[in-house]
């Protein structure tokens, strides 16, 4: 089950035995699953995290093997979803052949981890109920060590209602901080028991994550869901700083309503704990260390069953992302809600003149919607992101720009010609 813990865990002995020294190479994998490609992709995205006594190694590709080969490596996979995950981790242990090194897979499927050999299996325990109790206290009630007397019963009701899972508690538990009005208490306390019924599970656990959602701003609901279902693709080409540039434009007071989101832990900046860590578009803050070396930066995170509400909550009020250069161009191409765009990135430096696709293979695998998701008749709400590469450099961009009536963000990369716009 998700939100039981697993990352935290994970990451939790990785920092410990990183604390000890004994390890000459580490590496920390985060969300496996989320990592798009062939297997050999994936491999070069592990090889691009693995680090040698916390810098970056310089070896890439086959000559990896060579670096590693007999010298101890402490290595997390986290979130593995497919055979080939532990395939991966088997190859690479197998290859790293040395005694004293450590690896650690996290995964909701249990089949998958049995696929490796030599494996010592532990099962998260879902918290006990005091303890489920104190860490909702930390979150709802940071500075008390009791709940105030006539929020008790209300206080034991919602962390019955969260079940014991970390990420709830923390979540619930931050939306309602501050909060004294028992009747509101009871209310979230009911809808967190009704959501107990919802099946599949992890329905039930989104039902319950987002009643923090449903108290948010509408501006903070669509930051949001910009981070759930752009920024976090993995073909999304805006970077943190983009995005944020877009919010004060569209919203105003970004910083404020992004300190909101992290307040309710429904976004999380963490301290990056790998230097080689390359996807500059998550990056929030860059700042030199003189110490070590290299720079230190906090990078945007999300936990995934959050994520997933947001893909779901996106689709339910038909509000598309496009990240996929391809689909966007078609949508454009076809589409009669152009008038209800009101975010657009264009770039390109070479392609070729407007309305001439390139070829591309149709890989569903590599886009936010499904292919039936492109039907004219589902695309009857706002297509707020519209990521494309293919247009041409130098065409006439008065007549292409004209056909949105109500863009509010455009941003145009890498044009040699802006003086025909």
């Amino acid at each position: 089950m998700g939100g039981v813990g697993k990352t935290t865990m994970a990451k939790l002995v990785f920092e410990t035995l990183c604390a000890r020294g004994s390890f000459e190479y580490t590496c920390f994998t985060y969300d496996l699953k989320l990592i798009q490609g062939s297997s050999t992709q994936i491999k070069a995205k592990v090889w691009a995290n693995i680090c040698r006594y916390g810098q970056p190694i310089q070896s890439s590709g086959e000559g990896v093997w060579d670096e590693i080969r007999g010298k101890t490596l402490l290595l997390v996979f986290d979130d593995i979803d497919e055979n080939r995950h532990a395939d991966l981790l088997q190859e690479i242990a197998e290859g790293n052949d040395q005694e004293g090194s450590r690896f650690i897979a996290t995964s909701r499927n249990k089949e998958i981890l049995e696929r490796l050999n030599g494996i010592y299996l532990y099962e998260v325990p879902v918290q006990n109920p005091h303890a489920a109790a104190e860490l909702f206290m930390t979150h709802a009630f940071p500075e008390e060590k009791e709940p105030p007397f006539d929020l008790q019963h209300s206080v034991e009701k919602v962390v019955r209602g969260c079940a014991r899972l970390p990420l709830t508690l923390e979540v619930t538990g931050k939306y309602l901080r501050g909060k004294r009005n028992v009747k509101l208490w009871d209310e979230i306390a009911e809808a967190l028991e009704n959501a107990d019924s919802i099946r599949p599970v992890e329905e039930g656990v989104w039902a319950k994550l987002r009643l923090s959602y449903d108290s948010l701003r509408n501006e903070e609901k669509e930051m949001f869901l910009d981070v759930a279902c752009l920024l976090l693709h993995e073909d999304c080409r805006f970077t943190f700083e983009e995005m944020r540039s877009s919010w004060y434009s569209l919203h105003g007071y970004a910083d404020i309503r992004w300190q909101t989101l992290l307040d309710r832990s429904l976004v999380r900046e963490e301290e990056n704990d790998n230097p080689g860590y390359q996807d500059e578009r998550l990056i929030v803050d860059l700042f030199p260390d003189s110490v070590s070396g290299h720079d230190h930066f906090r990078v945007v995170r999300m936990h995934e069953h959050l994520r997933a509400l947001g893909l779901k909550i996106a689709k339910e009020v038909k509000r598309w992302y496009i990240a996929d250069s391809l689909q966007a161009l078609t949508i454009l191409e076809t589409s009669n809600q152009l008038q209800n765009i009101f975010a657009l990135r264009i770039s390109g430096a070479e392609l070729l003149e407007y309305g001439r696709m390139m070829t591309m293979d149709d890989d569903d695998n590599n886009s936010i919607l499904e292919e039936d998701d492109l039907d004219k008749e589902k695309l009857d709400g706002p297509l707020t992101e519209c990521n494309t590469d293919n247009l041409c450099d130098g065409c006439k961009m008065q007549r292409f720009l004209a056909r949105f009536d109500t863009i509010r963000y455009l941003q145009v990369d890498e044009w040699k010609s802006l003086q025909e716009i």
